[in-house]
């Protein structure tokens, strides 16, 4: 074999490592960006589960100062104080 042909040999060689290196860099460059979205889709998840709790409370929350505002306006008309139950007692 001529040095021609051992170093066209050699070229062709690394060439295919380098097909072989760039092949397996995309391939995990890939996984890590899935890796990366099934993360954001996770903290995504969590963020809308609190979001929802939030809700909630705040619906709570507004059910309580309806509850006390009614018995505030019914206090009004009666004259009495305290006459209806206490919309914040724990049951």
């Amino acid at each position: 074999m001529s040095d021609r042909q051992t170093f066209t040999a050699r070229a062709e060689a690394v060439l295919r490592r380098a097909d072989d290196l760039i092949t397996k860099t995309n391939a995990r460059a890939h996984h890590n960006l899935i890796a990366r979205e099934l993360d954001q889709i996770e903290r995504d998840r969590q963020e809308a589960g609190l979001l929802i709790q939030s809700a909630a409370v705040w619906a709570q929350l507004a059910h309580v100062a309806q509850a006390a505002e009614a018995q505030a306006l019914g206090d009004l008309d009666t004259g009495e104080r305290g006459t209806g139950p206490n919309p914040l007692a724990t049951r």
